[in-house]
């Protein structure tokens, strides 16, 4: 009954202020999703979350030293993006390990990868000079 209450005066709400107003101020949530409106009002999924470490037995932290080893970042379960918010000094990121195929982030920026379908990162140093790499996951 109060399921089906509910509906009706959302349903009351939605014909008489239209869906935007209704939006539970901009966010719903719905067991471990959670949903916001975009410019056009459509509801999109939010990441609730983020990490600071990845997802081995040992945990890799942020801020993590990147060398001539490569590393593998387990990818947490749940996570959609690994936020690279700084390095030091230009790094290589790859899908794969062993490094045969890579891109390279120099030195003072940041990237975001979407991870969302994937289990591992790769990363190695591109210099002489050993990384450090400031980063952190989004995740549902």
């Amino acid at each position: 009954m109060k399921k089906f209450l509910l509906g009706f005066l959302l349903a009351v709400a939605v014909g008489v202020l239209g869906y935007g107003a209704v939006a539970f101020a901009g966010r719903l949530s719905a067991g471990n999703a959670y949903f916001d409106n975009d410019a056009r009002d459509n509801v999109v999924q939010v990441s609730k979350n983020f990490l600071t470490q990845d997802a081995t037995a040992t945990p890799q932290t942020s801020p993590l030293t990147v060398s001539s080893t490569e590393i593998d970042i387990v990818v947490p379960n749940k996570a959609v993006e690994m936020i690279i918010v700084f390095t030091d000094q230009p790094f290589r990121i790859s899908e794969v390990t062993g490094m045969a195929r890579y891109f390279v982030l120099p030195a003072g920026y940041s990237h975001t990868l979407q991870v969302a379908a994937a289990t591992h990162v790769y990363l190695k140093r591109d210099t002489s000079s050993d990384a450090t790499v400031q980063f952190y996951f989004r995740s549902l």
